[in-house]
């Protein structure tokens, strides 16, 4: 008798801001003074259940187009 359990596993990136008040940067992608800065996830998922956190890391964040840059030496961001 064979049966079949499904296993469901996989990777959940989440994004949250850092701070709830923060100054205002302009996209480079959209002109819109909507970017600010973010804490990015991944944890590694059970049935749904976050288990592990697989990476973290600061970046810059636009809440209208979602162009994304890395935090820091490297990153992109333009002040108001």
């Amino acid at each position: 008798m064979f049966f079949c359990i499904p296993i469901l596993v996989g990777c959940q990136t989440s994004v949250k801001p850092d701070s709830p008040e923060q100054v205002a940067h302009i996209c480079p992608r959209c002109n819109n003074a909507s970017v600010i800065a973010a804490r990015q996830k991944t944890w590694f998922e059970f049935f749904f259940i976050p288990l592990v956190p697989l990476s973290s890391k600061h970046i810059w964040l636009c809440t209208i187009c979602q162009w994304r840059s890395p935090h820091g030496p490297g990153g992109t961001r333009h002040r108001l």
